[in-house]
């Protein structure tokens, strides 16, 4: 091995001598003949002279090249090689550019420079690599390649739509709202509908900058995958270019000192092993990863997993890296740096001859940069706007149109009614304005939402939530748990059965926030509602006769506000029935009837009929049922009345 080696460097001696004595004939020749052109085209000549030695082999003195190129400065020298000389400083020509990944370490394996043992670890930590990045790769298309937001997906979102988004049953009915709002708004006190909120936000954040992240992510992708394939083309050529031998064979470089080292020949085993073991799978991992990756990326509707998806498939690419920069020989890495490159043979042009190492470089940059712009366009016109077609139809089957409504169904006629509801920025109502007091909540203001007056004036002016307490000394306790669990299970009869029969029976703050609620903001206090008795008398105003029963007449055995509805199934208090059953003016009531023009003159009796008319025509399964035999008795009667 020493002895070739010191032969061919006798040789390249050799041939570095009769370039020297080649380029000083041609010095002379071109000083003999500089006077006959005009001064002006000396430089231009001088650099074609020296062009030509350089595609001839010739060596060229560093000082007459620096001279001659700051006279014409715009132009660049190309020696044999296609290497790029410009401003006296030299750029290797087509070369590969040995990277430190397992691909390249293989091209030592087997060979005397690296020992048996760093040789089959470098084998086995090139099939490890194959067969993880390939797995990573079938794991990505079989799995997680599933299509979002397809035709049945938008199916199962109409359906919510239609079936629960603005049923009354998954309403708001405290704050008013239907779930369509408070899912399309992401309403964070939403209990259910999670996966449908979540859907929605991702389906906003798409919409808005969704396409544009996608096809950057997408372009920096193709980039990467762009770079590896052009990798592998060039290290297909630099091996193709190497003369053929017996046995491959590695020399120090030019300068001995250095360290540097050349391939000198390769024998056809070790190149069809490079093909068809490292270049052919590589090739297939690289064109897998491209098309894979950007399915892959073009498949994700979440901006965040958007960009964690294309740091994983840089990942998986450059694994190969990874892995020799963890496991391989100290010596193939070593080689790798001597090495450095492969030259690559530069294009042959029919009729033209070789082109030029730079302009070979350009054109490859300039490929690369259509292959980029190609694949963007397919991209976008394949998968993303189809996908961004879908994200859009999908916000507008959740969110479009009317959401402020909820329906239930008839269960007569089986038809759908429905009503209005609040938007989300509704106030708080009084049941939830008491439960934030009671809960103390420490609010202070930021802009853009309450001021600090009015956070105060809120804390301030109103009770909280009524509290029950436990004995001294107990932090809570279990009856108490118990009795509100059956009380939020009870209905208006079995509450009332609790409540005090007296108009102060509870805080009159609290009592003013929910009857202005209800009332809607006409009546403020018990006193206030005795100069409107008609609203006791109204079959939906329980509310009324719970926290002001003595004002309602649930006390009153005769004349009572609350006419028809003075029982304890609309509302008056249990512990008022008593009181009725002994007042005094049972005893002193006459025994007598009313006259009809009695009757008609009595404001009570006109809300007894009035509620009675609510009662049993107001629901339709008793009016149907009753109707005929009730509006005869009426025409009969007391028709005059009815309202």
């Amino acid at each position: 091995m020493s002895a070739l080696a010191t032969e061919l460097r006798l040789q390249q001696l050799e041939a570095r001598l009769g370039q020297v004595e080649e380029a000083l004939r041609s010095i002379q020749q071109t000083g003999a003949n500089g006077d006959s052109g005009s001064r002006e085209e000396d430089p231009l000549r001088r650099l074609q002279t020296l062009q030509k030695n350089l595609e001839d082999g010739y060596s060229v003195s560093s000082s007459e090249l620096i001279q001659t190129q700051s006279e014409r400065f715009e132009e660049a020298l190309f020696t044999s090689n296609g290497d790029e000389i410009r401003d006296g400083i030299t750029t290797k020509g087509p070369c590969y550019e040995l990277q430190h990944s397992v691909w390249d370490a293989c091209l030592f394996i087997g060979l005397p420079t690296l020992s048996k043992w760093d040789s089959a670890l470098a084998g086995f930590l090139l099939l490890l690599n194959i067969f993880t990045q390939i797995g990573f790769v079938l794991v990505v298309r079989h799995h997680m390649l599933e299509d979002i937001l397809q035709p049945d997906q938008l199916t199962q979102l109409l359906r919510f739509r239609t079936n629960v988004a603005h049923d009354v049953k998954y309403a708001d009915l405290v704050g008013g709202r239907s779930m369509a709002r408070q899912v399309c708004s992401q309403d964070e006190s939403l209990q259910w509908a999670n996966a449908q909120t979540g859907v929605i936000s991702d389906l906003n954040d798409y919409i808005s900058v969704g396409p544009i992240l996608a096809l950057l992510a997408i372009g920096c992708w193709l980039s990467t995958t762009l770079r590896e394939l052009f990798n592998i083309t060039g290290f297909v050529s630099a091996i193709r270019r190497y003369p053929i031998g017996e046995s491959t064979l590695m020399a120090a470089g030019d300068d001995g000192d250095s360290g540097d080292v050349v391939i000198t020949q390769m024998s056809p085993f070790r190149k069809w092993v490079l093909f068809f073991f490292v270049a052919l799978p590589r090739l297939v991992v690289a064109v897998s990863l491209a098309i894979t990756g950007t399915r892959y990326l073009a498949n994700t509707l979440s901006l965040a997993d958007l960009i964690l998806n294309a740091v994983a498939l840089a990942f998986i690419l450059d694994l190969d890296e990874l892995v020799e920069s963890a496991f391989m020989p100290r010596r193939a890495r070593f080689l790798l740096d001597a090495l450095g490159t492969l030259p690559i043979a530069r294009l042959e042009i029919p009729g033209i001859g070789h082109m030029r190492g730079g302009f070979q470089e350009r054109m490859k940059n300039l490929l690369k940069v259509a292959l980029l712009l190609l694949g963007l366009a397919v991209a976008w016109l394949c998968l993303l706007q189809p996908l961004y077609d879908r994200v859009r139809l999908a916000h507008n089957i959740l969110c479009s149109g009317r959401q402020d409504f909820i329906y239930t169904v008839n269960s007569a006629t089986g038809l759908v009614e429905a009503t209005t509801t609040f938007s989300d920025n509704g106030a708080l109502t009084a049941n939830q304005k008491s439960v934030v007091r009671l809960a103390q909540v420490d609010l202070f203001s930021i802009p853009g939402w309450y001021k600090q007056h009015a956070i105060e004036r809120f804390q301030k002016n109103g009770a909280p939530a009524i509290l029950h307490k436990a004995d001294a000394g107990e932090e809570a306790s279990m009856k108490l748990l118990f009795e509100i669990l059956m009380l939020e299970k009870s209905d208006v009869q079995q509450a009332a059965a609790r409540l005090p029969c007296t108009d102060d029976g509870f805080p009159a703050s609290l009592v003013r926030d929910r009857l202005r609620d209800v009332t809607n903001k006409t009546v403020g206090s018990c006193k206030e509602l005795a100069e409107k008795p008609d609203l006791c008398a109204d079959i939906s105003m329980n509310t009324l006769r719970s926290l002001c029963p003595q004002t309602c007449g649930c006390d009153e055995p005769i004349d009572a506000a609350a006419a028809a509805f003075a029982t304890v199934p609309f509302g008056c208090p249990k512990m008022c029935m008593p009181q009725r059953a002994t007042s005094p003016k049972i005893k002193r009531a006459p025994c007598t009837d009313m006259t009809p023009e009695q009757m008609v003159a009595s404001s009570y009796m006109k809300r007894y009929f009035h509620g009675l008319h609510q009662l049993k025509l107001g629901n339709e399964e008793m009016g149907n049922a009753s109707a005929n035999e009730y509006m005869m008795s009426l025409n009969s009667s007391y028709y005059e009345l009815l309202p």
